[in-house]
């Protein structure tokens, strides 16, 4: 009996030191585990840019507009206020009277920005068959206000702005019947310059259509409204001042824009805008065919052919009461430069 006594109790304290030792490298393995997290990858910085929007509910949705505050990538401010501005407004800002042109339609539309020479230039997506109605008077100044605002918050060293679609200037500010911004002649014709702080909007820019000289300057191809203005038969030259000629919805939204008491408009469901007197003289192909609507000879609007040398003693019949030489618009079809078509288009 007392032989084995020693033994068991040297069997508990060996037991006794395996739990220490167990125990020991427990606590070690915990206080690993417990100790400090590697690091976690980094997310961008942000910054806090205002873009602006109209506000029915604060001012005049032609010309004013309110900041409100975005967070976009620090490294380059001026891209993430231009898409954030494109992107329009929250649905709860638009609860609070926010609006404007730009929405989810937009969104994503912004193709580059940067400063050069201390003007914002910002090339965009083709938005005209997304925001037609912008074409408007009040349209214009209301997409202008809130592009050059915008843009120039986010980059305060630049002092004016230059909007390109798909890279070109002529496309965006034809569409706003302006002059492009920086052309020195275009700005001594029009009373246009580069926007910039409280910018030139389009009833600013615009003088009364006095005698606004003939420009040159060609259209790009496609076809256009306009009014005829000059004709040179033998020259084989056309002075014309484009206009907009808008139908369906686009009529109605920049009628209801500058007539906002009256709903019911436009009349015979099309409207006509023309906020700019600038004048182009193109050339005419030797081929150039014509159209014209001879109501007053045949009694019918349908397009009958004509001939180019045929044109002024037509235009001469019906001679409206201003500087044009007709009262219907015309659409032009251009091509390289030069007017290869010519329809007249009937109004009722």
């Amino acid at each position: 009996m007392r032989a084995v006594g020693p033994f068991r109790r040297a069997t508990r304290t060996a037991g006794l030191a395996l739990l220490l030792a167990v125990g020991l490298m427990v606590g070690c393995a915990g206080a690993e585990t417990t100790g400090p997290a590697p690091d976690e990858p980094s997310t961008p910085a942000g910054v806090e840019v205002e873009v602006f929007f109209p506000n029915e509910l604060l001012g005049d949705p032609c010309g004013e507009v309110f900041p409100v505050t975005r967070e976009v990538d620090a490294d380059d401010p001026l891209i993430g206020a231009l898409a954030a501005l494109l992107r329009g407004p929250t649905p709860d800002e638009r609860a609070d009277g926010y609006g404007g042109w730009f929405s989810a339609e937009t969104a994503g539309m912004l193709r580059s920005a940067e400063v050069l020479d201390a003007t914002v230039h910002a090339d965009l997506d083709d938005l005209r068959p997304v925001i037609p109605g912008a074409s408007s008077s009040c349209g214009s100044a209301a997409l202008l206000a809130q592009l050059d605002t915008t843009a120039l918050a986010a980059a305060p060293d630049a002092t004016g702005t230059r909007y390109t679609i798909e890279g070109s200037a002529e496309r965006f500010y034809a569409w706003l019947q302006l002059a492009v911004p920086g052309d020195e002649a275009d700005a001594a014709d029009d009373g246009d310059a580069v926007h910039a702080d409280g910018g030139a909007t389009p009833d600013e820019a615009v003088p009364e259509p006095e005698a606004a000289p003939a420009d040159p300057a060609l259209l790009e191809d496609g076809r256009h409204p306009a009014y005829l203005h000059a004709i040179d038969v033998d020259g084989r030259t056309i002075t014309v001042d484009v206009i907009q000629f808008l139908t369906g919805q686009a009529a109605v939204e920049a009628y209801q824009a500058d007539h906002p008491d009256d709903p019911d408009g436009p009349p015979n469901d099309y409207y006509i805008l023309n906020v700019n007197p600038r004048l182009r003289t193109l050339p005419v192909a030797v081929d150039v065919t014509v159209e014209l609507a001879r109501l007053h000879e045949n009694g019918d609007a349908d397009l009958d052919p004509a001939t180019w040398e045929e044109l002024p003693s037509y235009l001469a019949l019906t001679p409206p009461d201003d500087a044009r030489l007709s009262w219907n618009p015309h659409w032009l079809t251009v091509r390289d430069g030069q007017v290869i078509a010519l329809e007249e288009q009937y109004l009722p």
